[in-house]
């Protein structure tokens, strides 16, 4: 049986560390973040073979809706706090939020699974993080065309005025990301992916993956409409469903990556999202007959 032995983010290990743990145990190296164009790159970085987990182009066309999920999820949150008590969408939408941010200070504190219930956390605190959040979006896209600096660009006036409806900078990114993530470009770009996936799987293994976030790119037509409505919290709820089922598609295609290699043993390096049980990465792998193992520290064995 082939195995894999996973490391993710929180282990907080530099992918040098990881070649040398991967070349100590003659393991293929998976590298989550690495495209087939920058393997040979990476490969002579690190001094050892790359596996890419990531395709050329999904990468590209997720980014500006990364950004954009960013920077509407502050404006949302700024715009429903100042509803919360005429719209029970909104009122929500807060809570929820409140709760993501006590969440993640849990986390960050090294708190989870201690038993103390959750502390309150202040709306303005709240803030805060998603601020943090949208800012390390935008960041994310500095690499596609205008996307970059017109959604950074945006998070001033949002900061400032979010509370109102969506400022006229957010407006220009979003109508921008409406003209180029068309549900056209969107769904070629999947039927491209998920034919060579399909095909693979249904050929080798007898079953074909199935998506389970159902959100149509039709959905991207109504942006602009409702940029008009000044309700960011409705738009939102559009980008994070179409990026649910790029994050799925993303997630087969790195399974597909993983399970296509010739190997005995192997090493993934992956975010902590994919090595969490469950997960759609995971969960096809193992389908497909490869034992898994997390990565604890120096105890790790084949």
């Amino acid at each position: 049986m082939r195995k894999v032995i996973i490391f993710h983010e929180h282990h907080n290990m530099s992918r040098s560390q990881v070649a040398q743990f991967a070349e100590t145990k003659h393991a293929k190296l998976f590298l989550e973040g690495v495209r087939p164009d920058e393997a040979g790159t990476v490969s002579s970085e690190l001094d050892y073979p790359v596996v890419p987990l990531e395709h050329n182009n999904l990468p590209v066309a997720m980014s500006p809706l990364v950004a954009a999920d960013g920077t509407l999820r502050l404006n949302a949150f700024l715009w429903s706090v100042a509803r919360r008590r005429k719209l029970t969408a909104a009122n929500r939408f807060v809570v929820c939020e409140q709760e993501t941010a006590a969440l993640h200070h849990r986390m960050v504190t090294r708190e989870l699974g201690s038993g103390r219930p959750l502390p309150k956390t202040q709306l303005k605190s709240t803030g805060r993080f998603l601020d943090t959040l949208a800012v390390s979006s935008a960041k994310a896209t500095l690499s596609v065309g205008p996307f970059g600096t017109v959604f950074h660009d945006s998070l001033e006036g949002i900061r400032e005025a979010g509370s109102e409806g969506i400022p006229p900078r957010h407006a220009e990114s979003l109508r921008l990301l409406a003209g180029i993530a068309t549900p056209t470009a969107l769904e070629a770009l999947e039927r491209s992916i998920f034919s060579e996936i399909g095909l693979f799987f249904g050929s080798n293994y007898g079953f074909i993956p199935r998506f389970t976030h159902t959100m149509h790119y039709g959905a991207m037509t109504r942006i602009v409409p409702l940029i008009g409505s000044e309700n960011p919290l409705s738009i939102y709820a559009i980008i994070t469903g179409v990026l649910a089922r790029l994050k799925e598609l993303r997630d087969m295609y790195m399974a597909y990556s993983v399970v296509r290699e010739g190997f005995e043993r192997g090493v993934l390096d992956v975010g902590v999202e994919h090595a969490l049980e469950g997960s759609r990465m995971l969960e096809i792998i193992q389908a497909c007959g490869i034992e898994e193992h997390p990565h604890y520290l120096d105890k790790a064995r084949f």
